[in-house]
């Protein structure tokens, strides 16, 4: 029995110290006086101002202690009146938070309209240099396509050439052959007339013999 309620105290000081603090503020007075015990016989040890946070330790009655979290008042802690603690912040201090965050937010919206502009500004370059891409693109695909049509060209241009010079040897040599064949009938011919004028000239000197002796014939007999 006695291990058990050891062990309860234990684990209440242990939850205790485990605790989330609870957090206070001055209320909204000008100076609040924090004295070194509950109650007003005790000598003033500081004043705090209002809107001050202060860690709350514990409390007795009207009075709680609580210990400044202020630099000011570094290691020390003392008692002051409950009803001068509240649990909300200040308004001027929620105020002034606001006024930092309006500032953060004005430094923040500025800087975000500074790169908005800046990304803008880069975005514009972007899309001309993009057009300026697809402009030398299409001129790119224009002279290939008609590279492509003049090489299509070219090419059939360059079959037909092989084509026509290979018809072209093939008439050269048929002139050719045929040049000498029509040199040879030339020959041939020139050989026909002289033969056939021979022919024709003995056969008029042998016609002119037989003739010949034909009539110094009929004359001797007459």
């Amino acid at each position: 029995m006695k291990y058990i309620l050891f062990l309860l105290i234990f684990l209440l000081i242990v939850c205790n110290c485990f605790a989330e603090e609870e957090i206070g503020y001055v209320t909204d007075s000008f100076k609040v006086t924090l004295r070194a015990g509950p109650g007003i016989d005790y000598r003033i040890i500081a004043l705090l101002s209002s809107g001050e946070p202060v860690r709350i330790i514990s409390q007795n009655g009207n009075w709680t202690k609580v210990v400044p979290l202020d630099p000011r008042h570094k290691n020390m802690e003392g008692w002051m009146l409950t009803r001068f603690i509240m649990k909300r912040r200040p308004y001027k201090s929620i105020v002034e938070s606001l006024k930092k965050e309006n500032i953060g937010l004005k430094k923040e919206v500025s800087q975000l309209k500074n790169q908005l502009n800046e990304m803008t500004k880069n975005n514009e370059e972007l899309t001309k240099k993009l057009e300026e891409i697809s402009q030398k693109y299409e001129d790119i695909k224009t002279k290939y396509e008609v590279l492509k049509r003049d090489s299509s060209d070219f090419l059939n241009l360059k079959k037909r050439f092989g084509e026509t010079k290979k018809e072209l040897e093939r008439l050269k040599e048929m002139a050719m052959k045929l040049r000498k064949e029509n040199e040879f009938l030339k020959k041939t011919h020139a050989h026909k007339y002289l033969l056939t004028g021979a022919f024709i000239l003995f056969s008029g000197i042998i016609l002119g013999l037989i003739l010949g002796r034909r009539k110094r014939r009929s004359i001797y007999y007459s």
